[in-house]
């Protein structure tokens, strides 16, 4: 679990800029970005006071919610945690750090369809969230999740152009979703940019490799 939840301290940082308390007029903002401050910072029980002192500033902003989880999660206080962030779900699935825990515990109890639910919400929501793509990686790394993987991208553009606009991962994930998509009877056409990019990135071998297993047996 920690290995997926491991950057909520960055994620909530990135969620709110701690310099906006000073030009918020109301107090549960101030509250809001100490806790994302203190989160980026690591001091996680400042942060889990601040998030508190949110809650009780304005106990339907998602946001307190969100950020005490990320504070308790990354105390080790697994049960708070969890009590946080299902409060943080119940007020709106549109706070990234709440769909990142629950990705991460879908996945650490093999629940690969959950999983994947979660990762649909922050692609309906938030499209251009940076973190997706390491949830797709994590998805991709066992044959359940595999499947799973596969069958959203081959139904869902949303999935689509996240997983095959490979130009924002490295080289070996790049080469893993290579891997992952020979043979998984996603449309030739629809593999024609992740081809480009492949070869675009001097990876001409696993291109080849994928036309060979895939491309070579679909029309177009």
């Amino acid at each position: 679990m920690l290995v997926v939840l491991s950057g909520l301290d960055r994620l909530a940082g990135q969620r709110q800029g701690a310099g906006q308390a000073l030009h918020m007029p109301l107090r549960s903002e101030a509250w809001v970005a100490e806790a994302a401050q203190m989160l980026g910072a690591g001091r996680f029980a400042e942060a889990e006071a601040a998030a508190m002192r949110a809650i009780a500033s304005d106990p339907l902003d998602r946001r307190g919610a969100a950020f005490l989880g990320a504070a308790r999660t990354m105390q080790g206080d697994t049960a708070g945690a969890q009590a946080a962030f299902v409060v943080a779900d119940r007020l709106s699935r549109r706070e990234p750090l709440t769909q990142a825990y629950f990705f991460g515990v879908a996945l650490e109890a093999g629940d690969y369809a959950a999983a994947a639910g979660r990762i649909e919400t922050l692609l309906r929501t938030h499209p251009q969230f940076a973190p997706v793509q390491t949830y797709l990686a994590q998805l991709g790394r066992t044959a359940g999740g595999r499947a799973v993987l596969l069958q959203r991208v081959a139904s869902d553009p949303r999935w689509a152009s996240a997983y095959l606009d490979g130009y924002a991962v490295d080289e070996a994930t790049l080469r893993e979703r290579a891997r992952t998509l020979a043979g998984g009877g996603i449309p030739c056409p629809a593999l024609a940019p992740f081809l480009r990019n492949l070869e675009e990135r001097g990876l001409a071998e696993d291109a080849a490799a994928l036309r060979a297993k895939d491309c070579s047996r679909q029309d177009g």
